[in-house]
């Protein structure tokens, strides 16, 4: 099974059946489609409403993730309507678009809701390249005292440099896990041997990392939805064990998402 738990729908900018014909040729059983909001020239029409129409058209392919505003106060309630009303099986947190550090504790009853609801967290990690987002709200560290702090939240970092700071803290950590988008492909496919080292590596409460590890592509219709298949290839020529592939694209996310997967 395989499934890419990083995608964004928008507005306008492609169709569904696009989507879900690109997860056919490549062999991708389910994706995640992440919800964001504030809506910006930038972002497009991501929002929650929108998300949800997208996912409905193949409710047994797509996989709907919220996005609320974590500093309001209405926050918790939204997230649990859009989980328990629409069906959403997560949150999309973006720190440098939304204005927040992810260990500000103003945000945390969103994160214990989102512990209540039984649901993972998905936060951005890393560079942006949106001139207003704020660039040091993407430094990965900040997760560190979110996971110290709520041990029992399922956390995933997005967009996993192996070169930075996310293979520790997913090492560190047993409930922070790390997606594979953009800058995981990207570096093992120019270094040879990288991805095979980070997925061995030892951790704290898992084997290795190839349990933190999950298939992310950011793929969506604004910037092409290669990037499926741009994220997908690197980790299926990665030389490991058969096993540790499985766990990658698909096992360890089924786990999250409490997929059933076929026998």
């Amino acid at each position: 099974m395989i499934i890419d738990v990083h995608t964004h729908a928008r507005r306008g900018h492609g169709a569904a059946e696009e989507f879900v014909a690109e997860m056919d040729r490549l062999g991708i059983d389910k994706a995640v489609v992440c919800a964001l909001i504030p809506e910006s020239p930038e972002t497009g029409d991501s929002s929650n409403e929108y998300t949800y129409e997208f996912v409905q058209q193949y409710p047994d392919r797509l996989i709907g993730f919220a996005c609320v505003m974590p500093m309001e106060r209405n926050a918790p309630d939204e997230l649990e309507y859009w989980v328990t009303q629409k069906g959403f099986k997560g949150l999309k947190l973006h720190p440098p678009i939304q204005n927040f550090a992810p260990n500000d504790p103003v945000t945390y009853p969103v994160i214990r809701k989102a512990i209540e609801l039984d649901i993972p967290i998905l936060y951005h990690t890393g560079p942006i390249y949106i001139q207003q987002a704020r660039q040091i709200y993407g430094d990965p560290n900040l997760l560190d005292e979110v996971a110290l702090t709520f041990p029992e939240a399922k956390i995933i970092a997005a967009h996993c440099d192996p070169l930075g700071w996310v293979p520790a803290l997913a090492g560190k950590h047993p409930n922070l896990y790390m997606d594979t988008s953009i800058h995981f492909a990207d570096r093992i496919s120019l270094i040879p041997g990288l991805g095979e080292m980070i997925l061995t590596r030892a951790t704290s409460g898992a084997s290795s990392l190839a349990d933190k590890t999950l298939l992310g592509s950011d793929a969506n219709p604004t910037y092409g939805l290669k990037r499926f298949e741009q994220n997908l290839r690197p980790i299926q020529n990665l030389n490991v064990p058969d096993e540790i592939k499985r766990k990658v694209l698909g096992l360890n996310a089924a786990k999250l998402l409490k997929v059933e997967v076929p026998a």
